[in-house]
């Protein structure tokens, strides 16, 4: 059994990708669409010091992933963000500062994860609004409340392009552009 473990470990370190990731030619933004870009930005005063763990469930098409991930931002506003598979298996780290960008390190071939959009996400959801929207471009944030939740809207003149609700330990952002949906659920010590 050990020699099975100590194998699986060589294959996943064999397998680990460690890149900088280039942000889309422009300004430095994440292009949500062609004409749509967030620049992704340094964490607010707010947020330093902080570190949470989530489980997400991205679901597009009719598969869902179950991920587990765990950030961290220290007093000097860098971003460390680690995703593992529901089987507990290192599926990606990041980190990101606003001086050197996304550097990530791939540990499992997984589609359609690009860790600069899971930040330009993250960043949607935590980020202050007013933050967010000076990062915009071809596009802005609006926030209101329906009932009792607050409903985060990124809309590109009157079409909304992704939206985001904030319901108490759950929060779901719906991205429309690419089709796809983020759970993000508090994990409870």
């Amino acid at each position: 059994m050990r020699w099975l473990c100590l194998l699986l470990i060589f294959v996943l370190s064999g397998c680990a990708n460690h890149t900088k990731i280039e942000q889309d030619a422009g300004y430095g933004a994440v292009m949500l669409t062609a004409d749509v870009g967030l620049a992704l930005s340094a964490p607010p005063a707010e947020l330093l010091n902080s570190q949470w763990q989530k489980r997400m469930y991205v679901t597009k098409a009719q598969t869902q992933q179950a991920l587990l991930s765990q950030l961290a931002i220290d007093n000097d506003g860098e971003l460390r963000l680690a995703l593992m598979s529901a089987a507990g298996l290192p599926v990606f780290t990041l980190s990101y500062t606003a001086e050197q960008g996304v550097v990530a390190q791939r540990f499992i071939a997984v589609e359609d994860l690009d860790p600069s959009y899971i930040l330009a996400d993250i960043q949607l959801v935590h980020w202050p609004l007013a933050q967010l929207n000076k990062h915009l471009k071809g596009a802005h944030l609006i926030e209101y409340r329906q009932g009792g939740e607050l409903i985060r809207e990124l809309r590109q003149n009157d079409s909304t392009l992704l939206d985001i609700r904030y319901g108490g330990e759950v929060i779901i952002l719906n991205n429309k552009i690419h089709h796809y949906e983020i759970r993000f659920e508090e994990v409870k010590p």
